[in-house]
């Protein structure tokens, strides 16, 4: 990063989007995951950086999103910090989901067995 660039303010709240899983449930029942990462961006002639959240959506039917971005002032961030994630997708898997942050290590597992690496974000 260059030296003029200030780096994001900390957020703890925030920092569970590094390399995150969440999984989703409706009724109970496990429909699939979302995969977090966790970066920045420089807003127009701003030297302070922003956070910038990218997902990868994936259901049990091996339904796969790349690509979904999020950053302030938050919509889906803001969302699964309160428990659930309001997907609103044509393909029929609307929200809202109820979610639940996996632990590190699952996180790790889940990423390895959906085939998710750092270049689908």
């Amino acid at each position: 990063m260059g030296r003029w660039l200030r780096e994001p303010e900390p957020d703890p709240d925030i920092e569970r989007f590094r390399d995150g899983v969440v999984a989703l449930f409706r009724g109970g029942e496990q429909t699939g995951y979302v995969a977090t990462r966790l970066g920045a961006f420089t807003n127009g002639l701003s030297r302070q950086q922003q956070w910038w959240v990218w997902f990868v959506v994936v259901f049990n039917d091996g339904t796969r999103h790349n690509e979904i971005e999020d950053y302030p002032p938050w919509t889906y961030v803001r969302e699964m910090l309160n428990g659930y994630f309001d997907w609103q997708e044509s393909s029929g898997d609307e929200g809202p989901f109820d979610v639940v942050w996996l632990e590190p290590d699952e996180a790790a597992r889940v990423r390895s067995e959906l085939d998710i690496d750092p270049s689908d974000f």
